[in-house]
């Protein structure tokens, strides 16, 4: 049998895969999680009607789209980002009209104010150049506005609700 080192004493390749995707969907099974849970990459609660709603990256994806190229504060060069405007995913869930609770992966949050939602800003990017983009990248998911259209996308205040890792919004 084939070892995954070639040496005497080291785990069988099959075993090793096997024992390899077992320790990978381990925290997954010990929280008690499906795996159409695992895949959720969103989820918004709070003043929504069927609170709550959780989304894939696919489920996202099949809502309209915007796109838009812009220069960032964190970024080097101008990029392109996609995906929902922020308006539209409230509507979807039938959010109300309350601010909005942002969070994000490591737990850091802000409060969106309602009246900063707009049709055109700000975008729960999804895509950035066409892609998907990881954890370590700022992802899977970023809010981002068109910071070059317009000064009043440059502002601190602008730059502290550019939440990226986002992972939940509380519908207050």
């Amino acid at each position: 049998m084939l070892n995954v080192s070639g040496k005497p004493g080291s785990l069988p390749r099959r075993r090793f895969l096997r024992w390899g995707l077992g320790l990978a969907m381990a925290p997954v099974a010990a929280a008690g999680v499906s795996t159409a849970e695992a895949s959720t990459i969103l989820r918004v609660s709070g003043d929504v009607a069927d609170a709550p709603v959780t989304f894939s990256d696919a489920e996202l994806m099949a809502l309209p789209q915007i796109s838009w190229k812009t220069s960032t504060i964190w970024t080097k060069e101008v990029t392109e980002f996609s995906g929902p405007s922020l308006e539209t995913l409230l509507l979807h869930v039938g959010a109300g009209d309350g601010d909005a609770e942002l969070r994000a992966l490591n737990d850091y949050s802000v409060t969106m104010p309602r009246e900063l939602v707009k049709s055109g800003a700000p975008m729960v990017a999804t895509r950035i150049n066409g892609a998907p983009f990881p954890v370590r990248r700022r992802g899977p998911l970023w809010v981002v506005f068109p910071y070059d259209a317009d000064v009043r996308f440059q502002t601190e205040i602008i730059y502290a609700l550019s939440i990226w890792q986002l992972s939940e919004i509380t519908v207050l």
